[in-house]
């Protein structure tokens, strides 16, 4: 998602999120049913979901790119795709009984397959947007379209890079969530609406586009996973949890904005990136002081 939001194609919506879990949770259900109904191997059944949903996502960015409004364009496809997959599994949770790969839920070396691929992933997004062309006409795009055009940079390029690059982490996440469980629904995902934008606060992402990167949003994703996990198994309500995921969020803002009032002001315009020394390590100790 820090692709996207780096390329300022379309804002941050709650309603964004909530299409992009759905669309991650119909990834995942759809790969139980191709492996279970069509009996497919394991790696060409990922394969399969993965180029199909870079596919889709190539469609969003042409339609986008050529003038179409990015919110409704993206609802649209989502909920094209969540009502495909609906109808495909009957409604259903999908359940891979012994179809269910052998990796689902592993580790490698000792450490969970789920976070190998997340670090492995966030390192090559990473490299494409620092150490690439496309990757810093994307960052030029997300801070000033009309500047980046003058250079001759095409939006509509960098539109379907961005577009392509989410849909890959997308489908990784349907797929590492089914295949862990052994089974999903087309809505499998949806209850980490907030989480996803807190996650990009939370790691310093400028939403308004231009500056963050991948390992900020990737941290910011785990220091949620933490606080979340810590309040469960402190017995907090859900709504006790969201509660303190905005707080968390709030004063993430508001003290790396005290830290530099200027820079705080042309973030909230899009107009700088963000100055790396932001003050959300401070956050992490005061949560671990307030649950651990």
């Amino acid at each position: 998602m820090a692709t996207l939001a780096a390329a300022r194609p379309l804002p941050m919506t709650t309603g964004w999120t909530r299409r992009d879990w759905l669309v991650a949770g119909g990834t995942g259900a759809l790969f139980g049913w191709v492996l279970i109904g069509w009996g497919w191997p394991d790696w060409l059944a990922v394969g399969a979901v993965i180029a199909g949903m870079v596919a889709i996502g190539m469609v969003q960015g042409v339609l986008v790119a050529a003038g179409l409004n990015p919110v409704i364009t993206t609802l649209a496809a989502g909920a094209i795709l969540f009502g495909t997959v609906s109808e495909l599994t009957g409604g259903r949770i999908v359940r891979m009984g012994p179809a269910r790969p052998a990796w689902g839920g592993g580790e490698v070396l000792g450490i969970p397959l789920e976070i190998l691929v997340l670090v492995l992933f966030t390192g090559a997004v990473t490299l494409l947007m620092s150490r690439s062309v496309i990757g810093r006409q994307t960052i030029l795009v997300g801070a000033n379209r009309a500047t980046a055009a003058v250079s001759g940079i095409s939006h509509a390029r960098v539109t379907l890079v961005a577009f392509a690059v989410f849909s890959v982490g997308l489908a990784l996440a349907g797929i590492l969530n089914a295949a862990a469980f052994g089974e999903a629904m087309a809505n499998s995902l949806t209850g980490l609406t907030f989480s996803v934008i807190a996650a990009l606060l939370v790691g310093g992402i400028a939403i308004q586009g231009g500056a963050g990167s991948p390992w900020q949003a990737a941290a910011g994703a785990v220091l949620i996973a933490v606080i979340s996990n810590m309040m469960v198994l402190n017995d907090f309500s859900p709504g006790g949890r969201l509660a303190v995921q905005g707080a968390v969020v709030v004063l993430a803002i508001v003290e790396r904005d005290a830290v530099d009032p200027v820079g705080g002001q042309n973030r909230a315009r899009g107009a700088v990136p963000l100055d790396p020394r932001h003050a959300e390590i401070r956050i992490v100790f005061r949560v671990f002081g307030e649950f651990g």
